[in-house]
């Protein structure tokens, strides 16, 4: 009976200090839904979208293409496609879980805003080549919106955190999907400003506690005009909240 106690007392403590994570979904349990097929193994995910337009597998496919490197974003291998279908092997694995302290909350952010700043800045030989025809593209950027910044969507794997679920990622302008939640109000298209907004979304999630004096300014900013005035990458590496960080 001691020992039963001992191992739940240790179980308890390494769930409360982050050194084991709970299991949010069964590994090598097949999740089935109308628009797509889900296993999660041990050392990657495979995902097959489902019903989709050749103009949605290709822009995914683009997508994937585009962010290979991005360290923040999950990474993918094409297994097949065929008939509206499109099969992947994602990697990294993680868990699905909120930031527990205010350090964990500076490290998630840094992440998120590093990865979504190199989707931002991502530019394609033919972007060049549109825009030394049609200088008003100049402004464009390749957007990680998912459209879907949301917690469901953001991982965690050893100190790391990495946003997934890429279906809805698209080009600057882009319309939103409908009924998609948490846009930026007034906005009809996705670009960087909307999504520092849904960035701003998932800080105004996080209780107080753990934000801090400078994560609630960042909060604050994110969800104002003032939001205009940064970049996500200027974001990462030179908000207060941020920049203090050490790895």
């Amino acid at each position: 009976m001691r020992a039963a106690l001992n191992v739940r007392q240790w179980a308890q403590w390494a769930l409360d200090s982050g050194n084991l994570q709970p299991i949010t979904h069964p590994i090598n349990k097949k999740w089935k839904t109308d628009s797509r097929h889900l296993l999660i193994g041990f050392r990657c995910v495979f995902k097959t979208y489902l019903k989709k337009t050749p103009a949605q597998l290709d822009a995914l496919r683009q997508f994937y293409k585009a962010v290979v490197g991005n360290a923040r974003i999950e990474q993918a291998e094409e297994e097949k496609a065929e008939q509206g279908q499109l099969s992947l092997r994602l990697t990294p694995v993680g868990v699905q879980r909120l930031p527990r302290t205010e350090e964990e909350a500076q490290r998630c952010f840094r992440d998120i805003l590093a990865g979504l700043g190199r989707c931002h800045e991502l530019k394609s030989v033919w972007w060049f080549v549109i825009c030394a025809l049609m200088p008003f593209f100049a402004h464009t950027a390749f957007v990680h919106s998912l459209i879907d910044i949301r917690w469901p969507n953001v991982i965690e794997r050893f100190g790391r955190w990495y946003l997934i679920d890429a279906e809805y990622a698209a080009v600057e302008g882009t319309p939103f999907p409908e009924g998609l939640k948490d846009v930026l109000p007034g906005a009809q298209t996705c670009s960087p400003e909307s999504d520092l907004y849904m960035v701003g979304r998932l800080l105004q999630q996080l209780e107080d506690r753990v934000l801090g004096t400078e994560g609630k300014k960042l909060r604050d900013v994110l969800l104002s005009e003032k939001r205009r005035e940064w970049t996500a990458t200027r974001l990462a590496t030179g908000h207060a909240w941020l920049a203090r960080l050490r790895d």
